[in-house]
């Protein structure tokens, strides 16, 4: 196009890669590598696994029930587990009651040092790829605090959605609060907005919790829905 519209991003050519991956740990190792780091997490699939994996990372750990699309509403997540005995209690709950095919045991992030935001990227139909920011965690469906663009948005362009949040002021350091990493936040939406851009297999992936603090990010949890096994999303 000789003459593009003004402020309508251009997509990169499309990567012929392999499929990408929709399953937990697959999804977390393709967004690591395109530089958005994690928190430390492994696969367990029985109880012994679990008790090993817990005693090789160190406690506080967190238990995820794997196969459920939102985890903490089906009670599919537990936070601070301190040491063996709430781990096989958190365990043989979980596996009673949700029936999981798989279990992750991750590293306790210290979420009081910083700010859940949710980011994501979503293929619409018509406009294509649409980058969105907004308060993440429980808080992302208790506010809907979002800010959208179309995707692939730069490292500035990201930086200015997250500061148009209502809530952005707690990123900034509200009431004394300490200010946190917005640019490391911005880097994260710009690279997984350019991944969403190239790979037109995608046809959404998120990453709620993105943990924000004073030095850097965590991603907590990710989401990717493939167009190639979701026709819905065609």
């Amino acid at each position: 196009m000789a003459n593009p519209p003004l402020g309508v991003p251009s997509l990169p050519s499309s990567s012929r890669a392999a499929p990408v991956p929709t399953d937990y740990f697959g999804t977390r190792q393709l967004l690591a590598e395109v530089g958005i780091p994690f928190g430390e997490a492994r696969p367990a699939e029985s109880e012994d696994a679990a008790l090993a994996t817990a005693a090789a990372i160190g406690y506080p750990v967190v238990l995820k029930a794997l196969g459920t699309a939102h985890k903490s509403d089906a009670g599919g997540v537990r936070l601070g587990i301190a040491d063996e005995a709430q781990l096989r209690e958190a365990f043989r709950e979980m596996q009673a009651r949700l029936h999981p095919t798989s279990f992750s045991v991750e590293k306790e992030a210290p979420l009081a040092r910083g700010l859940e935001l949710l980011i994501g990227v979503k293929r619409d139909r018509r406009f294509g790829p649409i980058a969105l920011v907004g308060l993440g965690g429980i808080a992302a469906e208790l506010f809907h605090d979002l800010a959208v663009a179309l995707a692939p948005v730069t490292v500035e362009q990201a930086a200015k959605l997250i500061r148009s949040l209502r809530g952005a002021e707690l990123l900034l350091g509200y009431r004394g609060r300490p200010r946190l990493d917005v640019e490391a936040a911005a880097r994260a939406l710009s690279v997984l907005s350019e991944l969403a851009a190239t790979r037109s297999d995608i046809g959404e992936v998120e990453i709620n919790p993105l943990l924000v603090l004073d030095r850097g990010v965590l991603g907590l949890d990710a989401r990717l829905v493939s167009l190639s096994t979701d026709p819905e999303t065609r």
